[in-house]
């Protein structure tokens, strides 16, 4: 077993969350295409600045029960 150093651990940690991101991102991106055609495929930008997998799942969870974009979008805008 190869030992591994806190630093490696941090990294390879880090490493695991930002690809768990990009293809969370991915998916939303594809699935809004299949849903929505070119508006859902507009929203790529907004759902590429997000960084938390916790709410780009919650936005997954809800792309399947969706029936308009603002149901999507709801999940991660916040209200004024």
């Amino acid at each position: 077993m190869t030992y591994i150093t806190y630093g490696e651990r941090i990294g390879l940690e880090r490493g695991r969350v930002e690809g768990q991101v990009q293809g969370l991102q991915e998916a939303i991106t594809f699935g809004l295409e299949l849903k929505f055609g070119a508006a859902g495929v507009a929203l790529q930008p907004e759902i590429g600045q997000i960084a938390d997998p916790t709410l780009l799942q919650a936005i997954m969870a809800r792309l399947k029960t969706a029936t308009t974009l603002d149901d999507v979008c709801a999940i991660y805008r916040v209200r004024e």
